[in-house]
């Protein structure tokens, strides 16, 4: 909770910033994405985002945005023989403010803040207790939770050439996420490691790519 108060203050000082100026201009986007891309042959992800923003006065950005993202890693031994799976997937709900640095008729410049909250899960599939890279992998992994993330970073939104309205958008952050899960683990020897309510927090780059398309503009 206290992750989103701060968030709510950064909106708040940016609303500050702009409610005096008497000529008031907005546009409205939608932004988001679809896509299955492969990273190496044992490694693979899907993720899809819908959402949308405003923007005032040319500076100023509000967004929310749905996301979900599913990764899996292919365990294999030095002949290629799979040992198992993991799996990761990530629903969660995106809010961002933007402020515009520099701008033009092609592309913007903007810093970003941004603020995640959802759930998770991770879990490991069909594996031995084969040795792989040196470590001995468990039989099983079970880990569910929710997740809360804060950050900041730089970002730049072009549009495509030729196109007035359809572009691409890409920002780079860093942030802190924190997450309460639930673990369970089974060793080789069918013994079980279990975590309820568990607290972790960990330091995150994180980059974001969508497309956007800008609907209605107003001046």
């Amino acid at each position: 909770m206290k992750h989103f108060l701060l968030f709510q203050f950064i909106f708040v000082l940016a609303t500050t910033s702009f409610s005096q100026k008497e000529e008031k201009n907005y546009f409205f986007e939608l932004r988001g994405k679809a896509f299955t891309f492969f990273i190496i042959e044992d490694a693979f992800f899907r993720t899809a985002t819908l959402g949308g923003a405003i923007t005032f006065n040319n500076k100023h950005s509000f967004g929310i945005e749905a996301t979900y993202f599913r990764w899996k890693f292919e365990h294999d031994t030095a002949d290629v023989y799979t040992i198992g799976n993991e799996y990761l997937s990530k629903t969660y709900v995106y809010l961002n403010y933007r402020y515009i640095i520099f701008s033009n008729s092609e592309r913007k410049f903007y810093f970003n803040s941004y603020y995640k909250i959802g759930n998770y899960k991770r879990w490991r599939t069909g594996v031995t207790t084969i040795t792989f890279n040196d470590l001995l992998l468990s039989n099983r992994i079970k880990e569910n939770g929710i997740l809360n993330e804060l950050g900041i970073g730089l970002g730049l939104s072009s549009y495509f050439t030729g196109c007035e309205r359809f572009g691409i958008d890409i920002n780079a952050n860093f942030g802190k996420q924190f997450r309460i899960t639930d673990y369970q683990e089974v060793q080789r020897d069918y013994s079980t490691i279990t975590v309820q309510n568990g607290k972790t927090n960990n330091l995150v780059f994180y980059m974001r790519l969508n497309l956007f398309f800008d609907l209605v503009k107003k001046n």
